[in-house]
């Protein structure tokens, strides 16, 4: 069954129509952010891959594009305890995907106007979409989608930062509130290099 938390992370919030023309994505030698965006610097030009659990391997991959305008992340979970990340990032342009795989993606571009927070817009595997915040915090990032993040609702919420970031690791702490209930994550995540996702 695939992670709730992925499945949360796709909660539809008006499946506006979103046309973006990317160019090539920037190594990381070669980031030119904008200042904007630079609380996203220490992730992108790199890949970083965690494990939920003994078989679960997710993958989040962050590209620099449009001139350091926007920084594309994009995520794949995918349930194989023998999938290396490279196996993994296969599945990223399939036509279809393997049972209990899960495909999201978020393009963050900023600074929101009314408080400096970046702005994200995101979609997953069954084409629905997220529109939030990314707001820093010392060496932490906390996402922000008013869709999943208000637990006053009967549907489940979730509320997700990533912290103790540094150059080579950082920890997602995933907590979610679903019918008076409450769940936690931690997944540590560790630097690979970008990989060409043949686009």
């Amino acid at each position: 069954m695939r992670s709730p938390f992925l499945m949360a992370q796709v909660v539809c919030t008006g499946c506006i129509g979103v046309l973006l023309l990317i160019t090539s994505p920037l190594q990381a030698d070669d980031q030119m952010l904008d200042a904007g965006l630079t609380p996203l610097a220490p992730l992108a030009g790199w890949c970083w891959q965690g494990k939920i659990d003994a078989t679960t391997t997710q993958v989040r991959c962050f590209e620099v594009f449009w001139n350091g305008e926007h920084v594309r992340e994009r995520i794949l979970e995918v349930v194989d305890p023998a999938t290396s990340m490279r196996e993994a990032l296969k599945f990223w342009n399939a036509k279809t995907l393997p049972a209990d795989t899960g495909r999201f993606e978020r393009i963050y571009s900023g600074p929101d106007a009314e408080n400096g927070s970046i702005r994200y817009v995101g979609w997953g595997t069954a084409g629905q979409q997220q529109t939030g915040t990314l707001v820093s915090r010392g060496n932490s990032l906390k996402l922000h989608d008013p869709a999943i993040s208000d637990s006053s609702t009967n549907r489940p919420s979730l509320s997700v930062v990533w912290r103790d970031i540094d150059e080579t690791s950082f920890n997602e702490v995933s907590t979610m509130f679903h019918e008076g209930k409450k769940s936690e994550r931690l997944i540590h995540f560790f630097r690979r290099p970008l990989v060409d996702f043949g686009l």
